[in-house]
């Protein structure tokens, strides 16, 4: 009798116990034939606004059935029309929420251009036009992005002071597995890759007429692959935002490691614009640049666009056009030499950006005013900057100065050297002995001569 009872508790307990209790529902895309299923993408999106629950799948076909928890849910879909992935005019559609109770159930979704208003196609600030649609993306690339602030960027900002190694990308989305909001990322998988997308070989920003379409999403994760050739070829870097462009931040990976990387996302009048870090003195193509005219052939000019300096090499090519702009792209080596100072007048411009020039080292019989650079004119600006292990022991009746041995200005246009920073290890030694003078026509932080 009594192991009667406790079967009957048993078997009440299991058949009185909640069940999640689930809806087959067949997602149906309305208004589409065989034919016309967006050969751009498209993608179904399923997401529970009470438990938080959400999922995103790309699709190939009109139709998707799936198993869904009986409560609130709300639908959405996005496709491109054109003939490249992510390619041509996006359609969207997002419902109002819709309980399910367990009973088979069809969704008609129909895209539209006015279905792409919904907020999480179109956040307010990264959507334009009427009816509402994301902007284009625009990616610029930079090569200093670490040094610049970009509270300061105007809405045409282009990084043209340093522009970066990227020449081409592509937009990476994913498919997305049942689950909570927050945890999208860890369930992310097949990842599809937008059209091959060139960038201005000048600014090295996108074309206009190159840019496309994506969503920039709240809390929905992506990506963005940049490379150095015009055609999305050879190596790639990979920046990673695990919440959508919104959130304005990245990760890049890199041979298998996740590490915190530059970037952040502007919404101009026209472009949602993605700033990314390629900085060129990564770039092996360019390291092996030993003339301005193959600078000249990305973009920079010496005016507008500083020289970019990234190896010993590099800097000593300010001889050859003494009136430029250079900025130091990272440390730079002299290898224990002085093969490449700057024996010519300088009256060009020279920004650190708070880099090292290490391991200058001189011992001769000077012929004329001795240091890195021998002499500065009217104009001349080097600035934020540190020397490191600077060696010079010289002798002849001659000026001389770890950075700048002499200056000459007979103009109005002051000479500046300022926020110049020298390392205990350096040192110098000359038939003059150490000096510093001020003279009121120039703009000097520290001494030109010691």
């Amino acid at each position: 009798m009594k192991s009667l009872l406790l079967l009957l508790v048993i078997c009440c307990f299991y058949s009185c116990s909640p069940q999640q209790e689930i809806t087959k529902t067949k997602i149906s895309l309305g208004a589409i034939s065989q034919s016309d299923l967006f050969p751009g993408g498209l993608y179904i999106i399923a997401h529970n606004p009470q438990t938080q629950i959400g999922m995103i799948k790309r699709v190939f076909s009109a139709e998707l059935n799936l198993e869904l928890a009986n409560g609130e849910w709300e639908f959405g879909a996005m496709g491109w029309e054109g003939t490249s992935a992510m390619d041509g005019n996006l359609k969207c559609f997002m419902s109002q929420p819709q309980k399910l109770t367990g009973a088979e159930v069809t969704v008609q979704l129909t895209l539209s251009d006015q279905g792409c208003t919904n907020d999480l196609f179109t956040p307010e600030k990264f959507s334009s036009g009427s009816p509402l649609k994301p902007k284009p993306l625009q990616v610029v690339s930079c090569s200093l992005l670490d040094k610049l602030n970009p509270n300061s960027f105007s809405e045409d900002e282009t990084c043209e002071n340093s522009i970066g190694s990227a020449k081409s990308f592509k937009v990476v989305l994913y498919d997305i597995a049942l689950a909570n909001t927050d945890k999208l990322d860890a369930v992310k998988s097949n990842p599809f890759q937008s059209k091959c997308v060139v960038l201005d070989n000048i600014n090295h920003n996108t074309l206009a007429a190159n840019s496309i379409i994506v969503p920039a999403f709240d809390g929905i994760p992506m990506g963005v692959e940049t490379y150095s050739t015009p055609d999305c070829s050879g190596d790639k870097t990979y920046y990673h935002y695990p919440k959508g462009l919104g959130e304005q931040s990245s990760q890049l990976t890199s041979n298998g490691a996740i590490t915190t990387q530059t970037s952040f996302v502007q919404s101009s009048q026209n472009f949602t614009k993605v700033f990314i870090q390629n900085n060129l003195c990564e770039d092996t193509n360019y390291l092996s640049f030993n003339t301005l005219g193959q600078m000249n052939g990305i973009g920079l000019d010496g005016a507008a666009r500083p020289y970019i300096l990234c190896n010993e090499t590099q800097f000593g090519l300010i001889q050859s056009l003494a009136s430029a702009n250079y900025t130091l792209g990272q440390d730079i080596d002299f290898n224990s030499d002085a093969d490449n100072n700057i024996s010519t007048v300088f009256n060009g411009q020279l920004e650190g950006n708070s880099f090292k020039l290490m391991n200058y080292h001189y011992t001769g019989t000077l012929t004329q005013a001795g240091g890195l650079f021998s002499m500065l004119s009217d104009g001349a600006k080097i600035k934020n900057l540190t020397l490191s292990n600077f060696i010079i022991t010289a002798s002849g009746n001659f000026p001389t100065g770890l950075l700048v041995g002499d200056i000459n200005s007979a103009g109005s246009n002051m000479v500046e050297v300022s926020n110049i920073h020298i390392t205990d290890s350096s040192q110098i030694e000359t038939d003059l002995g150490p000096s510093l003078f001020f003279r009121s026509k120039y703009k000097l932080y520290w001494g030109a001569r010691w």
